[in-house]
């Protein structure tokens, strides 16, 4: 079944037999006229095309391996370690090698500071290239946010509340960050994600929430990298 003109000459014999069966006619001359009007290109089906996309070039090394060689000098090593250990936790597979364009735009939006376009086909990893470096840009910055206060009791405050007779009385509204101080992390917007369709964004939208909702992994000293 990988075979795609196997798929298609499957596909355009179901159609056909389709319209044979609940729009079928009393004589088989005009059962196979209309099947030969319709069995032609650019009428029920079209011949397919297919374009032969080379593989693109791996890098070489492996993430946590590409952390280290571009990032050792400016974050230091332990750095680009924890970095590692957070991205193998769904942004990027462990056991994966980025492409080279993938390399190369780390290197230049995370390691020069760069902005950067992206214009390789479909396939080619582009979700890669945004969350990467923007997984990064949280991760490094994180190291430098002190523990938050302890969360109140009542921090799930839609789940407390009073009877009166038939009535509910809410707790009031805790914000969920009100045990974050400005000085162990400033509210801020830290990245705008931009979509031109609706079904992209889905569909990204589950690569993040996989990458930045996971199991913490066991990083180094203070736990502060979640991003919830």
């Amino acid at each position: 079944m990988n075979n795609p003109l196997a798929i298609f000459r499957k596909l355009r014999d179901l159609y056909l037999r389709y319209l044979d069966s609940p729009f079928d006619l009393r004589y088989a001359d005009l059962v196979r006229e209309r099947r030969q009007l319709l069995d032609r290109d650019c009428y029920l089906w079209r011949e397919p095309l297919i374009e032969p996309v080379p593989a693109y070039p791996l890098c070489g090394l492996d993430f946590r391996r590409v952390a280290h060689e571009l990032l050792d000098a400016s974050w230091g090593a332990q750095a680009a370690d924890e970095l590692g250990d957070f991205i193998a936790c769904g942004a990027f597979r462990a056991d994966l090698q980025p492409y080279q364009h993938q390399y190369r735009v780390f290197q230049q939006s995370v390691g020069a500071r760069r902005d950067v376009v992206v214009t390789t086909g479909t396939g080619s990893g582009k979700t890669e290239c945004f969350l990467l470096p923007l997984v990064a840009a949280l991760v490094h910055e994180s190291a430098l946010w002190g523990a938050p206060s302890p969360r109140d009791t009542h921090w799930d405050w839609w789940n407390h509340y009073t009877m009166q007779g038939t009535r509910r009385s809410w707790e009031p509204r805790i914000p969920q960050r009100a045990h974050e101080s400005p000085t162990t992390r400033s509210a801020a917007v830290r990245a705008l994600l931009l979509y031109p369709l609706n079904a992209l964004v889905e569909d990204q939208l589950i690569r993040l929430r996989e990458a930045l909702d996971s199991a913490p992994p066991a990083l180094s000293k203070n736990d502060p990298v979640v991003f919830d």
